[in-house]
């Protein structure tokens, strides 16, 4: 029995930990988890670790925390830390945190006091920039001692690179997609709830921010014909602009607001939409570093069009439409060509739906990770 125990932050929302239990389901592999027992999350607020009953094929190790919310500077107590080690007696660590934070340093202290553990890393990184001179420092430590990178992007592994890591390295994003639950369906009912009835209803589900591209997408939807409409699905300090902004477009009628909502929810609201857009826009420390609601949208068999902004034309492939970020008219028309050629939507539709199923589910992400384990010679 191999034993595998993961760390992150983001398993203390049960609905992430979809992947551990597939990979639990997989004979011969024991998993644990060590995982904040409460979390401050920046947008979403105060979490606390809660055991799912239908995960219960992994072994849940929740443990305080110092420096709550702060993703590179927190880390866990040590003696609980010890404990859950102990306790599980792992051949794999496979830490979820990013290279430069002290989670990431612990781990790599508690590699030296374990016999022939193998120490697994990831990163979304897709940015070379100088960071703050701590979170260069650990990141030069940390590095030479991973026996794998697991890297977010074909961007993230020339990052990794640039920064001297020279061991074994895959691009394998972290998170999936629940195929079942992301499926096609109608959204007839939630549009009336929303008191939307438009022909064409286009929509943007995320973070309300400026790097996300939202005015962007304000301005292009404002040249569209009065029969589409636009919902923003999410909270953030751009939404009040957003509504001045498209005031002042004349378009405020025909834009809804809709706070963010939980992730069981976000299914619906994806099909009750004839096109998600991501127009995220780069700045000098970010772009985008994936963007799951592509995969979630494909998955539900909804249109796509994103900038080219960092991962996103990785994620959409052939099964989207892109635009160069900030490309307003470019936008547009990528939006007048869904909704005017029901052929070029239906064949949309299905090729995101196939290109999820082909990459980007849990139980995908679940085969890949094991092979990745073969790969270290731990089976």
């Amino acid at each position: 029995m191999t034993r595998v125990l993961f760390v992150g932050q983001s398993y203390i929302a049960g609905d992430s930990r979809q992947k551990l239990a597939r990979l639990a389901q997989h004979p011969g592999y024991s998993i644990g988890l060590v995982v904040p027992s409460v979390w401050e999350h920046e947008s979403f607020g105060r979490y606390v670790f809660q055991p799912t009953p239908e995960h219960r094929a992994v072994t849940f190790f929740p443990i305080p925390i110092r420096n709550n919310g702060r993703v590179f500077a927190f880390s866990y107590h040590l003696r609980a830390l010890w404990r859950a080690i102990q306790t599980f007696q792992p051949e794999i660590l496979h830490v979820e945190q990013e290279p430069g934070s002290l989670v990431l340093l612990q781990f790599v202290a508690l590699k030296f006091l374990l016999r022939r553990v193998k120490l697994i890393a990831f990163t979304w990184e897709n940015l070379f920039y100088c960071p703050p001179a701590l979170r260069d420092f650990l990141e030069r430590i940390e590095l030479p001692h991973l026996d794998y990178l697991l890297v977010g992007s074909a961007d993230a592994a020339q990052v990794a690179r640039q920064k001297n890591y020279r061991g074994p390295l895959a691009v394998l994003p972290n998170v999936g997609v629940d195929a079942e639950q992301f499926a096609p369906r109608t959204g007839a009912a939630l549009r009336a709830t929303l008191n939307i009835h438009a022909r064409y209803v286009i929509g943007f589900v995320g973070r309300l921010a400026p790097e996300k591209g939202c005015l962007d997408l304000l301005r292009a939807f404002a040249q569209m014909p009065d029969d589409c409409h636009l919902l923003f699905v999410g909270s953030g300090a751009l939404r009040d602009d957003l509504a001045r902004r498209a005031d002042e477009l004349g378009v405020a009628m025909r834009v809804t607001f809709q706070p963010a909502v939980p992730h069981a929810r976000v299914a619906d609201f994806l099909n009750a939409l004839d096109v998600l857009v991501l127009p995220s826009r780069t700045t000098p420390q970010w772009r985008e570093q994936f963007g799951l609601v592509l995969a979630q949208a494909m998955s539900c068999g909804v249109p796509v069009i994103g900038a080219n902004s960092g991962a996103i034309p990785e994620v959409i492939g052939d099964a989207g439409l892109i635009f160069p970020e900030g490309a307003i008219n470019a936008l547009r028309d990528h939006l007048a060509r869904v909704r005017d050629d029901p052929g070029a939507r239906a064949e949309l539709s299905a090729r995101g739906r196939a290109r999820v199923l082909a990459l980007f589910t849990h139980e995908r992400i679940a085969e890949q990770t094991l092979a990745i384990y073969r790969q270290l010679g731990v089976d």
